[in-house]
């Protein structure tokens, strides 16, 4: 008897304290930030990481073959157009163009002579058209070999950076291959990818704002000149180049970027922190609401995003109120604790 009595005691005892721990559980509030949803018509600033690409690359080389003579520049050099690149040996060239002018001084004696006869008419109309035949192609001859001596002069066809050079003197080099690339680079492209909900926002021929890291704070503006027709297929998103002058050189090719856009707004727009959305395992977003003093899961479509803040096109009133922080320790119907 006096065991039961025990056994009695001890239940009681468990009871109670488990009374105590649901009790406890129910009364667990968690601590969040929260703020109420207003509407915006203000404009969403969009940003983009993106880089530096130069302009325009200009290959160059020599257009006839010989021997590298001298070179007069390095790679990192700035060049200006028409300034000096490099020099083939021009001996067998100029003794070209000598021989062609003895031959063009002949011919245009010849010519000159006959031509005499022939206004006289004292030689017919078939032996004259033959000696100007001669006539001119012995100048087209001289114009050649004095163009191909022209050519054993490289001169920069542009202004920009010689990005690579393969050059020694004494080297010999073929007719048409490219040895100097130069960057140009008084013009540059900033360029970025956008994702597919976002590529309506990107018009041609708009302004975007550039900031380039290296640089400071400085804003440089761009007009968007090239939009990709597709995007890529493994990120689905469209490359966009926007142009901006770069006068100073002081943007130079692959420095890091960011592009900025102002998301026109014809319309409320619901703008959240992006901290305040989670995301769940099917890749759906929802925030949570506060309900009565309880947390209430709830969908959201999200649509631009905006530095720090992110619209919200479906799922929240003006009216709501989101929790923005604290909420990954939520659940539906949790009880919360306001922190002002």
């Amino acid at each position: 008897m006096k065991r039961l009595s025990i056994v009695i005691l001890i239940l009681i005892i468990l009871q109670a304290c488990s009374s105590k721990d649901k009790q406890a559980k129910k009364t667990v509030s968690f601590p969040v930030k929260v703020m109420a949803i207003k509407a915006d018509k203000n404009p969403l600033t969009i940003s983009f990481s993106g880089s530096i690409l130069a302009h325009k690359t200009v290959n160059t080389g020599f257009m006839v073959s010989g021997k590298i003579q001298s070179v007069h520049v390095k790679k990192g050099d700035y060049v200006e157009k028409g300034e000096m690149l490099a020099k083939l040996d021009p001996t067998d060239y100029q003794y070209a163009v000598d021989a062609a002018s003895a031959q063009f001084d002949r011919a245009k004696s010849e010519y000159n002579r006959l031509k005499s006869l022939y206004e006289k008419g004292s030689l017919t109309a078939s032996d004259y058209e033959k000696i100007q035949a001669l006539y001119k192609e012995a100048k087209a001859d001289l114009k050649f070999k004095e163009r191909q001596l022209r050519e054993t002069r490289l001169e920069a066809p542009s202004e920009g950076w010689i990005s690579f050079d393969r050059l020694e003197p004494g080297e010999i080099v073929k007719q048409g291959i490219p040895i100097f690339r130069i960057i140009r680079t008084k013009k540059v492209y900033a360029r970025f990818m956008v994702p597919e909900n976002e590529i309506g926002l990107i018009a041609k021929d708009m302004e975007v704002m550039v900031k380039v890291h290296s640089l400071g704070d400085t804003v440089f503006p761009a007009r968007v000149e090239h939009i990709a027709p597709n995007a890529e297929s493994f990120s689905r998103s469209f490359e966009v180049r926007a142009l901006m002058n770069n006068d100073d050189s002081m943007i130079r090719p692959g420095m890091i970027a960011r592009i900025e856009i102002e998301s026109p707004s014809n319309k409320s727009q619901i703008l959240i922190p992006a901290e305040a959305v989670l995301r769940n395992a099917d890749g759906k977003t929802y925030v949570y609401l506060i309900r009565n003093n309880k947390a209430r899961k709830q969908n959201v479509l999200l649509g631009e995003v905006g530095g720090k803040q992110v619209m919200v096109n479906e799922g929240l009133d003006p009216a709501d109120t989101v929790v923005v922080e604290g909420q990954q320790k939520l659940y539906e119907k949790a009880n919360i604790n306001i922190i002002h």
